[in-house]
């Protein structure tokens, strides 16, 4: 009788064993996509942290799904909300590799997520006092935003732009703004700009010239574009401002495309349901006035508030591409 049940003892932590050998495979194995390695930790090890690892695994999903879509990553990064971890206290910056291996914190995941129902990249702003300037308080001009900004060429530096003087530049982007909540009669929020320096030195955001925006406005979008100062003027700024009412897109999904050809602006609005469907119409000549900035395409959500830390806005990103020739 002893000796059977020292068997059945054996043969009993055989089996565990085999089990704990089979699930640190199979997370060695869910470790590895695509190539890339991503942090994994096992139940069996003594610092298993459940919520590690769920974050791990959900990493992996978005990675997955980030993946199949179409955007060339290498020519885009994000900013976010939070603090970057370095002196200057400026909004975190998150790069393609990080997109792609899923290499991220929960936190970062508050603002940027993969939304699996929609199929879509899920982008959520509030004011947090991280902005591309440095950290700042409320009820000033600086806002957060959780934005992606161009390369042009995917060199990951910020000089990496393109100029209105030669060639055709486009971007097409597929959003729908979900959420905005504030305390005014109306919610705002920025999903696409062209940017613009005035040299390729002085290349720090929060230097940069917002030339173009593309406003959504309780449901309607509004392009605002900067026109030519008055003589004695340098800079391009909101004080020489015209604005242009594209179409009421509420709720719905949308596509608003920029293109600078030969130094003009034209700009097209598509919402199948909305029944919208224009085509490239000028908005100003650029080039013409005397306009000579470095540019560069932005889309996604930048929330223009700072009065407050609680209202937000929320947007769904289904495809960002950008055409040059």
């Amino acid at each position: 009788m002893i000796k059977k049940l020292h068997y059945l003892l054996l043969l009993s932590i055989s089996l565990i064993l085999f089990s704990c050998s089979e699930l640190e495979v199979e997370f060695k194995e869910n470790s590895l996509v695509q190539g890339k390695k991503t942090e994994i930790v096992s139940s069996m090890d003594p610092t298993y942290d459940s919520e590690k690892l769920q974050r791990s695994l959900d990493n992996i999903n978005t990675f997955r799904s980030m993946s199949n879509t179409s955007i060339n990553w290498q020519n885009w990064f994000l900013s976010i909300p939070i603090d970057n971890g370095k002196p200057d206290t400026k909004a975190k910056s998150l790069y393609y590799e990080s997109i792609l291996e899923g290499s991220y914190s929960r936190e970062v995941s508050e603002y940027f997520s993969w939304n699996e129902s929609e199929e879509a990249i899920n982008l959520f702003s509030q004011f947090t006092g991280y902005t591309l300037s440095g950290y700042a308080a409320k009820n000033n001009d600086q806002f957060s935003r959780t934005e992606f900004r161009e390369f042009w060429r995917g060199n990951q530096e910020k000089s990496d732009n393109w100029s209105m003087n030669e060639g055709t530049h486009i971007l097409e982007s597929t959003l729908r703004v979900s959420e905005c909540e504030n305390n005014r009669d109306q919610c705002e929020v920025i999903v696409a700009q062209i940017n613009g320096f005035e040299n390729d030195i002085d290349v720090d955001d929060h230097n940069n010239t917002e030339t173009v925006k593309v406003r959504w406005q309780s449901g309607k979008l509004i392009l605002e574009c900067y026109t030519k100062p008055l003589e004695g003027k340098q800079q391009w700024s909101t004080d020489y401002l015209i604005k242009k009412t594209l179409g009421d897109v509420g709720n719905d999904i949308f596509t608003i495309k920029l293109k600078v050809e030969d130094g003009v602006l034209y700009v097209a609005l598509v919402s199948k349901s909305n029944n919208l469907d224009t085509k490239f119409s000028k908005v100003y000549d650029y080039v013409s006035n005397g306009y000579n900035y470095l540019s560069y395409f932005r889309s996604g959500n930048y929330f223009p508030y700072s009065d407050n830390y609680l209202d937000y806005s929320n947007v769904l990103m289904y495809g960002l591409k950008t055409i040059h020739y």
